[in-house]
C-alpha cells in the first residue's frame, strides 16, 4: 500500500474538513492518504485568515522540507466569480512555486469560486444547475448552507461534515468549474504516485 502524508494550508476549518472528507474517498487497498497532525497543529485553519497567498510559498517550502509531506494542499477563497479571475489566480499560485522544480508536483491548490460554501451549497441541493451559484455572494452562500451569515465554528464544522461525508463528487464536478479543476489536479497527483 502506498501511504501518502498530506497537509492542508487554508483559510478556515470548513475548507480543511472538506479536503479531509474528499481525500478519504480515494483511500483503498492501493493508496492511503494520511493527514500530518504536526503540520495541522502548526498551520491550523484560520490562522492565516486572509494571508494564504502571501504565506503560500514559505508554507509550501516548510511542508516539503521540514514536514516532508507527500502532498501539500492549499485552499484560497477567491471571493469573486469571474472564470478569468479564477484562472489568473490559479496561474499565479502555480507560478509562485515554479522554482520548486519537481517538488511543485506535490502542491495542489484548490480555489473555490467565491468560497467553500458554494461547493457545499451545490452538494446540499442536487437540483442546482451548472454555474448557478457562482454569482451569489459569500454571505448568501453561508446563509443558505448554515442558516446564518455568521455561523459558530461548531455549526460550520458539523454542517460541512454532514454535506461532505458522503459527497457526490461527480455532481459537484459537473456543476462547479473550480471544483473540477481541483479534482483533475488531485487525479493527476494520484496517477503520478501509483
Amino acid at each position: 500500500m502506498n501511504k501518502i502524508e498530506y497537509g492542508v494550508f487554508c483559510e478556515d476549518e470548513p475548507q480543511s474538513l472538506f479536503i479531509d472528507n474528499f481525500l478519504g474517498k480515494f483511500n483503498n487497498t492501493e493508496i492511503q492518504l494520511i493527514k500530518n497532525q504536526s503540520f495541522y497543529r502548526t498551520f491550523k485553519p484560520g490562522r492565516p485568515r486572509g494571508k494564504v497567498k502571501s504565506k503560500y510559498k514559505n508554507v509550501c517550502n516548510l511542508a516539503l522540507s521540514k514536514y516532508h509531506l507527500d502532498l501539500c494542499l492549499v485552499g484560497y477563497d477567491l471571493d469573486y466569480h469571474d472564470e478569468k479571475v479564477f484562472n489568473q489566480n490559479y496561474e499565479e499560485f502555480i507560478e509562485i512555486v515554479s522554482d520548486f522544480g519537481d517538488e511543485s508536483k506535490k502542491i495542489v491548490v484548490f480555489i473555490p469560486v467565491q468560497c467553500i460554501e458554494h461547493w457545499l451549497w451545490y452538494l446540499s441541493d442536487r437540483d442546482l444547475k451548472k454555474g448557478a451559484l457562482e454569482g451569489q455572494r459569500c454571505k448568501e452562500a453561508k446563509k443558505n448552507v448554515y442558516g446564518t451569515k455568521r455561523p459558530t465554528s461548531e455549526k460550520a464544522i458539523k454542517i460541512t461534515n454532514d454535506y461532505t461525508r458522503d459527497m457526490d463528487i461527480e455532481s459537484l464536478k459537473a456543476k462547479s468549474y473550480s471544483f473540477k479543476r481541483f479534482f483533475d489536479d488531485i487525479g493527476k497527483f494520484i496517477e503520478n504516485i501509483k
